[in-house]
């Protein structure tokens, strides 16, 4: 946890909860959780499996560079693996974006404190600002076509920072 995170109860018990909700699941293009556990000082720590690579952040904020069309594709189809996945056990994940994503040879979604059921959303702009569908920006239903919306927004955001135009 972040140390400006710590104490904030808000934020253990987020964090708790979704190394909960990581440790139920396995997926090849979802992180691994392999315990959540408490330290000394009552905080959580959540035991994750160690990625090479960086986030996609760091290839937005990178200098801009042509990414081959078969490189987004199959990362294209990594993330929405692991979104299916995530839609088959009940879950949506409301918060794709490149800080979420991992990548080096392969995408792997490293964050889930967002997720959780479909329903009502807790409150109008639950997510990432830029990242948004329009039902999480008014706070309304939430579903799995507000995890497609976030693929759409991540894409674009890829398309815009990677290249000079459309890859491929």
């Amino acid at each position: 946890m972040r140390p400006a995170a710590r104490g904030v109860a808000r934020r253990t018990t987020r964090l708790r909860r979704e190394g909960r909700l990581l440790a139920r699941f396995a997926h090849p293009h979802l992180v691994r959780c392999y315990e959540v556990i408490e330290l000394e000082d009552g905080e959580p720590a959540v035991i994750l499996e160690t990625l090479g690579g960086a986030t996609l952040d760091a290839l937005v904020a990178g200098p801009a560079r042509r990414m081959p069309a078969t490189d987004l594709y199959f990362l294209g189809m990594h993330i929405c693996s692991a979104l299916h996945y995530l839609h088959g056990q009940g879950w949506i994940h409301l918060d794709l974006k490149p800080g979420t994503i991992a990548e080096r040879g392969r995408a792997t979604v490293i964050d889930l404190s967002l997720g959780r059921r479909p329903g009502r959303a807790p409150r109008r702009g639950y997510g990432t600002r830029g990242y948004l569908s329009p039902e999480a920006a008014r706070g309304e239903l939430l579903g799995t076509p507000t995890d497609v919306w976030g693929v759409g927004a991540l894409a674009d955001a890829l398309d815009a920072t990677v290249g000079d135009g459309p890859s491929g």
